[in-house]
């Protein structure tokens, strides 16, 4: 049959309202071949919805190369590329100092990376300011001072917040955050009935994307759906806190831990159901997930949220020079930290002392000792490649050193990668 009499500019914005973004592109593709550079925004928008960074990162490369179009700050937030969009929205406020609206982008950027004590101290700004604050703001920022003062745990500036979102006529009616961080308030007050109808009405905020997204691929619906688990274990971290039998409580933990690793593994998804649970378990309780967090930050390049990460484990605030305050997997996790943010020299010296310290065989489980004799290999070999400029084979006292670390690491644990690295190595040798 004929196509509708309708612009493709209507359809495409009513498919995106409808979170059928798959529909939306289309539209838009179409809308792209007469008016390219009004699309671009929308494209990347678009893109990032459907998971295909790769394909957002292409049209704003096209845009700055092919249709002469500015570099918008929106437009980092689009591609997640939280730093630039934090740098450049305090660069546009410097100019504008008064300006709500870069402001609430600030909010926004630090949200997404985690910086709970800038975000916390920016919202009290923003709350505590003179001016009368329009519903719509207050709205946007009480959910997000929320989350930060849930992270510092600073229960009763949480509180401030989450009763003025309360207060707020028609608040909740499509906020998933306000209702998630008021029924995380109602369990911390034990008012457990409360908590368990603003976990429902929760749940009804989110029926229909989840319906949208549903429709067109579980992948998509992915984000939906661990916000449809967080309230299922924000129930069941109900029971755990209910309940004195230290047998229910054992299961759920497992039940927790098992979930997770179900999951998929990305940062957010990882970030979000921790964030739960920490409600009921600290992180220094639960080390080899948070252990395993802070790996998946650092290959993800989210080397800001790795170092947080520890930061929490630390039982000891004098710092990781004083190696015995703190459990080892621990150390071994701020020593990768320190050399994945280029401080090479730093952590292969750090790595060698801890190694040599007083009964760290007995101290460290061979296993983990392997791991750091494996990474003693590696990073010398790294950090004399970048100092000489050449290869470490072609040096001797190097090379003996780096097969020196790895046959070590053999003869502690046998495991595959130690002996792959210490077969190239082997190999690059001859």
């Amino acid at each position: 049959g004929l196509p509708l009499p309708i612009d493709a500019r209507t359809l495409g914005g009513l498919a995106e309202k409808c979170h059928a973004y798959a529909k939306a592109l289309h539209y838009k593709e179409m809308e792209f071949t007469t008016a390219p550079a009004a699309c671009v925004e929308a494209l990347i928008s678009i893109n990032t919805q459907l998971q295909q960074t790769e394909a957002a990162q292409g049209i704003l490369s096209y845009a700055q190369k092919y249709l002469a179009v500015e570099l918008r700050e929106p437009w980092y937030e689009r591609l997640r590329r939280w730093e630039d969009a934090l740098e450049a929205y305090e660069l546009r406020q410097l100019e504008d100092p008064t300006c709500m609206e870069w402001t609430r982008s600030r909010l926004r950027c630090l949200h997404e990376l985690g910086e709970w004590p800038r975000l916390s101290e920016l919202a009290k700004n923003v709350w505590e300011t003179e001016e009368v604050l329009p519903d719509t703001v207050r709205l946007e920022v009480a959910p997000l001072a929320a989350a930060a003062e849930f992270h510092l745990r600073d229960w009763d500036r949480m509180g401030v917040f989450v009763d003025a979102l309360d207060a707020l006529e028609g608040s909740h009616s499509s906020s998933y955050e306000g209702f998630l961080y008021s029924a995380i308030l109602s369990v911390h007050r034990e008012n457990y009935n409360r908590a368990a109808k603003l976990i429902s009405r929760a749940r009804e905020t989110l029926e229909p994307e989840l319906i949208a997204l549903v429709g067109e691929s579980y992948t998509r619906a992915y984000t939906s759906l661990i916000k449809v688990q967080q309230l299922a274990e924000l129930e069941e971290i109900i029971k755990y806190k209910t309940t004195d039998r230290e047998p229910t409580r054992r299961a759920l933990r497992e039940m927790w831990t098992s979930r997770l690793q179900g999951c998929q593994s990305s940062v957010e998804v990882w970030q979000a159901a921790l964030e739960i649970r920490s409600i009921v378990i600290p992180p220094q309780e639960d080390l080899s997930t948070w252990l395993r967090f802070c790996a998946l930050c650092r290959k993800s390049s989210r080397l800001d949220l790795a170092v947080k990460a520890v930061d929490q484990l630390r039982s000891d605030q004098r710092g990781f020079a004083v190696f015995e305050a703190h459990d080892p997997r621990v150390v071994v996790a701020h020593l990768k930290n320190l050399h994945a943010a280029g401080c090479k020299h730093q952590a292969c010296d750090m790595m060698r002392d801890f190694l040599g310290a007083e009964n760290i065989a007995e101290r460290v489980p061979q296993a983990l000792l392997a791991r750091c004799h494996l990474k003693m290999g590696l990073w010398t070999r790294e950090v004399f490649e970048d100092d000489a400029k050449t290869s470490y084979v072609n040096s001797s006292r190097v090379l003996s050193q780096v097969l020196g670390w790895m046959q070590s690491a053999v003869e502690l644990h046998s495991d595959y990668k130690v002996w792959n690295a210490l077969a190239l190595a082997n190999f690059q040798a001859c």
